[in-house]
């Protein structure tokens, strides 16, 4: 079926078309109402080297600081603070929405102890007060694994970019309905063509004629010129009169009236029509 053909079937089917439109824009708007909204807000710290180590690294500036070291330790903060055993004590102390923290460069030669922490949920004061619990609890993490360190060596965090105030998430409200409606206008695209292909096929099977549904029209009058060609003329009877006139000079046929057999062939030897043959076997037989 060609791309005309179908928007012709859309057309014939209007009132079907229509009604299978409505429906496709009326349930992504009652998607876009119920689905909830998510709210996204993210905090990135890092981690700064202590002062006596700043001094030989970096010249006393501790972003120029950063070592390998560092970095390891920064993995491991955000894998304790994601774990199993971190997780529910948060839940437990009110901070319910979703997190998870990550290092953003783990590359040894630049050596960035970045650690981003990301929560997301669909309300957004639970979102801004997981946040603040979380970060909380990081800080907590890193003071426990330094317990034994004397506080001059000690590593410190520094926030470096933060998203405090909750926004929604675009993405996350549209995409379920964008696929929604996607469904629904290929829905409202077929559901015409399939019905319009059975209308037709039971048509033609109450005519007697099996037609496929993709058959284009073209072929069908292809097909049918064809078996036409090959049955033969259309008038039987025309063709078996002029076979029976070629045989005429050939046959003798009987007079009904005297019993008696009559050449049909000419004593001239030339052809004549049928009539004149008829007529010289009628005037003998009535001689005889």
């Amino acid at each position: 079926m060609v791309f005309g053909d179908s928007f012709g079937v859309l057309w014939r089917r209007k009132g079907l078309t229509f009604a299978l439109l409505i429906l496709t824009l009326l349930g992504g708007a009652c998607a876009s109402a119920m689905l909830p909204w998510k709210y996204n807000a993210s905090i990135t710290e890092t981690l700064l080297n202590s002062k006596g180590s700043s001094k030989l690294l970096g010249g006393g500036n501790p972003y120029l600081s950063f070592d390998a070291s560092m970095v390891d330790m920064a993995n491991f903060l955000a894998l304790k603070l994601a774990n199993d055993a971190n997780t529910p004590a948060l839940r437990q102390n009110g901070y319910n929405a979703s997190f998870q923290a990550q290092v953003l460069s783990e590359n040894p030669e630049t050596e960035e102890p970045f650690i981003q922490i990301s929560v997301e949920g669909g309300n957004k004061a639970t979102v801004a007060r997981t946040l603040r619990g979380v970060t909380a609890s990081l800080s907590a993490l890193l003071t426990q694994v330094q317990a034994g360190v004397p506080a001059k060596n000690r590593v410190s965090l520094e926030t470096i970019a933060e998203v405090s105030t909750p926004v929604p998430s675009l993405s996350a409200k549209v995409k379920p309905v964008v696929g929604f409606l996607a469904v629904g206008l290929m829905l409202t695209f077929l559901i015409p063509q399939t019905v319009e292909g059975s209308v037709a096929r039971r048509r033609k099977i109450r005519a007697g004629v099996t037609v496929t549904v993709d058959d284009p029209p073209r072929s069908r009058d292809l097909r049918r010129r064809t078996e036409s060609d090959r049955s033969g003329p259309s008038h039987p009877a025309e063709t078996r009169s002029d076979a029976s006139q070629e045989q005429l000079p050939d046959q003798q046929v009987e007079d009904d009236s005297h019993g008696q057999r009559v050449s049909l062939m000419p004593q001239g030897g030339g052809v004549q029509s049928p009539s004149e043959y008829g007529v010289l076997g009628l005037d003998r037989g009535r001689d005889s």
